[in-house]
């Protein structure tokens, strides 16, 4: 069925009542209908961004002892990226800002950063010299994008993480490669806006007229479709796999154990963990993986902590 198809599996979009990731999905979403038109000039050159806490119980703190997570959008291209921190602290967050910006915008000063009053957010935007806005405390209409996007992130980890049979310490790997993943998915282009009545047209760059869209992915076919990744990166190149999906990979001289013998198979059986990118997030071109034997005999319970596991992450091509 199209549930268990790698193709649905990566977005888990459109929603499939018989896939189990889509299910873990259905919980309350926030609306926030009407409060925001993407297409508007004044957002050309603005980013939202915001924290999460993600270890709100036992055994949610991540592998590599993560508790939090920060979410950049930038508006006009919906291209954005999840990133785990150790800590709220103003020093891990402006790496992950920087490398952010670098990517999506060529001429840092023109820059708008909308954002709460975070200490942290507050003194990155300062750090930069970047102009920066806060929305009404308490209002969470007042930055809809960013805390839709933050909804929409916690939906993908859970139906990646329920896919993909790993515990809930392991969000790290399922949040960045669900946020690869939605920005390589294509989208309709927004309507145009009517020039006749002085309003900006969209970028003729976010169109790509030769890809095809059917009906399935519940965009109508023939619409002009584009990719944040490819309006930020260029075209990906490379496969991708769902997260979780068993892969065969050649492993790295310095972690294996013992030398293979000359009758070996020379790839092994591992576990596909995600992308690694670049700082900005463009593809490497290598893949993280873990090896299957990390996860013999382990309890895979959705709440088993980070301490049962020792994984030999390896970064393969």
């Amino acid at each position: 069925s199209r549930a268990m198809q790698k193709e649905h599996l990566l977005c888990h979009s459109p929603f499939n009542k018989e896939c189990v990731g889509c299910q873990a999905k259905a919980r309350n979403k926030k609306r926030f209908r009407k409060s925001f038109v993407r297409d508007d000039a004044k957002y050309n050159h603005t980013i939202t961004m915001d924290q999460v806490t993600m270890s709100d119980l036992d055994g949610t703190i991540g592998i590599g002892k993560y508790r939090y997570a920060i979410v950049l959008v930038k508006i006009s291209e919906d291209y954005w990226s999840f990133m785990p921190l150790q800590t709220l602290e103003s020093t891990e967050t402006d790496r992950v800002f920087r490398e952010f910006c670098a990517a999506v915008e060529k001429d840092v000063a023109q820059l708008i950063v909308y954002c709460d009053a975070h200490p942290s957010l507050i003194r990155v935007c300062d750090n930069h010299g970047i102009s920066k806005r806060h929305p009404p405390p308490g209002v969470p209409k007042g930055n809809s994008v960013v805390e839709r996007r933050i909804c929409h992130a916690l939906e993908g980890i859970r139906a990646s993480l329920v896919t993909g049979c790993t515990p809930n310490c392991f969000w790290p790997f399922a949040g960045q490669c669900f946020a690869f993943h939605d920005n390589l998915r294509y989208r309709p282009v927004q309507k145009e806006p009517d020039e006749s009545a002085g309003e900006i047209a969209d970028d003729s760059s976010k169109v790509d007229a030769d890809a095809v869209v059917d009906d399935d992915d519940g965009i109508k076919v023939g619409t002009d479709v584009y990719s944040p990744y490819e309006v930020i990166h260029g075209p990906m190149k490379h496969e991708t796999f769902a997260y979780g999906q068993l892969v065969f990979y050649k492993p790295a001289v310095t972690i294996v154990k013992h030398s293979p013998a000359k009758t070996d198979n020379p790839l092994r059986a591992g576990v596909f963990l995600g992308y690694y990118c670049v700082p900005g997030g463009r593809f490497s071109g290598q893949y993280i993986v873990s090896d299957l034997e990390d996860f013999a005999g382990k309890n895979l319970h959705r709440h088993i902590g980070r301490g049962s596991f020792k994984l030999r992450l390896h970064r393969t091509e």
